[in-house]
């Protein structure tokens, strides 16, 4: 492996991050805080022949990668490519499992749109069964009225809950198709297991 050196000229120039605050957000579960030891936005340049790897990758089937029964290996490595940024420093702990790494980086980068989905979708159910466009599932009895029965749909909690897992899964494609149109720049991830020979 290439000695790696740090250009003098970009060190200095590096934004200064609080990991724990990017990381390791107080509300969560301490096993799935530990499980991702940091993640570095806005890293910069710093490394000679440095190489970065797209979310997608990193987190297809459940963060697969991160298994302790997955060792590196060519076509790992072959994933990633050299890139003149890195926008992301994943680093992890070896000890923590799989699923609890792969929660940190849903919770990281997958969280707020699968909230944005997740409203957008309970509103649009609610306006269309509001409009009458979606039919009553059943008729509830009125509690203070008596002998009055009133219309009931639960397709607000279908249509949010529904947006909000494929969202929270699947972002990670959305966004890698929209960075393949070209539409937006490619977000690349350093992780060990695929960015070193």
């Amino acid at each position: 492996m290439p000695v790696r050196r740090a250009r003098a000229a970009e060190v200095h120039a590096l934004p200064v991050v609080d990991a724990l605050s990017l990381s390791r957000p107080p509300n969560l579960p301490s096993r799935i805080r530990d499980a991702l030891g940091f993640i570095s936005g806005g890293v910069g340049s710093v490394l000679d022949d440095q190489r970065g790897v797209g979310l997608c990758a990193i987190m297809s089937r459940g963060a697969l990668i991160f298994s302790p029964a997955v060792q590196p290996n060519p076509k790992h490595f072959a994933s990633s490519r050299p890139v003149a940024r890195i926008n992301f420093f994943i680093s992890h702990s070896w000890s923590a499992g799989r699923l609890d790494k792969y929660a940190g980086l849903l919770y990281r980068f997958n969280l707020v749109p699968a909230l944005v989905a997740m409203h957008v979708a309970a509103l649009a159910a609610a306006f269309g069964f509001a409009a009458g466009v979606l039919p009553p599932m059943a008729t509830l009895a009125c509690v203070d009225l008596p002998g009055v029965r009133v219309p009931f749909g639960a397709y607000c909690q279908l249509a949010g809950t529904w947006a909000f897992v494929s969202v929270l899964i699947g972002w990670g494609r959305v966004l890698a198709l929209v960075e393949a149109m070209g539409l937006i720049a490619r977000t690349d991830c350093f992780v060990d297991k695929m960015c070193i020979d």
